[in-house]
């Protein structure tokens, strides 16, 4: 919470001092943009982080599944 702070404190800061009169504005709404248009694209991707121990789970079960009824399987 206080790294956010002082993260944000430091690049308005610099942001201010190195961009030209007039173009505050772009330059803002570009930051705004791709700051939260790529929370959506983190969001995504951490479910599928999410999802993905599952997905190994049921893989590796269903292997010893079939490993296991061909071992158990009996000879005609």
């Amino acid at each position: 919470m206080v790294a956010d702070l002082l993260r944000n404190i430091v690049t308005v800061s610099c942001r201010r001092r190195h961009i030209p009169e007039g173009l505050p504005g772009r330059r803002n709404g570009r930051c705004r943009f791709f700051g939260w248009g790529l929370m959506s694209v983190g969001a995504l991707a951490g479910a599928m982080a999410l999802r993905l121990p599952y997905v190994v789970a049921a893989i590796v079960c269903a292997l010893l599944a079939v490993c296991g009824w061909m071992r158990l399987r009996l000879p005609p």
